[in-house]
């Protein structure tokens, strides 16, 4: 894919709003765009891929295994999500979960080791980028938060509903 078409797609990316042509040239020389079919996964838990995805077009479930229920579905991923961020933190190694794509996906894939390169280069554009992704981190903490107490909320209902069985009869 041309480079140019590379730094129009990183434009209209919010991680990346503000950045100066410079910096997108340089981002779309360390990119790839990618297309994936249904059913495929980007990414397993446990993996050590060093690629930061986002989502163009498409959609991905997020999934992890949980002992005594098997896989878990986390989350849903849609246009301009952000998968695999945890691969720019220097503390995980390995995916924290699985990525499938649920239907026709493009994506923008990134190599993080490049893109930290950039970052180590120009601090005040690794400044920015450990921010937004800070705050993509603090999100996803909230929603499995917010799911986790779903589920509480889930089984406590139905638990509640076997005991009333179980008084009745």
């Amino acid at each position: 894919m041309r480079q140019t078409h590379l730094t129009e797609i990183y434009q209209g990316i919010p991680l990346f709003h503000g950045f100066s042509p410079e910096i997108l040239t340089r981002l779309a020389q360390i990119s790839q765009v990618r297309e994936v079919p249904p059913q495929e996964f980007l990414f397993k838990e446990g993996d050590t891929d060093r690629t930061l995805y986002i989502l163009l077009d498409g959609e991905v479930k997020l999934s992890c295994y949980a002992p005594g229920y098997g896989e878990v579905v986390i989350a849903k991923a849609e246009a301009l999500d952000i998968l695999g961020w945890s691969s720019m933190t220097s503390m995980i190694r390995q995916r924290l979960e699985s990525a499938q794509t649920t239907r026709r996906s493009t994506f923008l894939c990134i190599d993080t080791e490049a893109l930290q390169k950039i970052c180590d280069e120009n601090p005040a554009i690794g400044y920015q980028i450990a921010q937004r992704i800070a705050n993509l981190a603090a999100t996803t903490l909230m929603q499995s938060r917010i799911n986790l107490l779903q589920i509480i909320r889930e089984q406590s209902t139905q638990r509640y509903k076997e005991d009333t069985l179980e008084f009745s009869e």
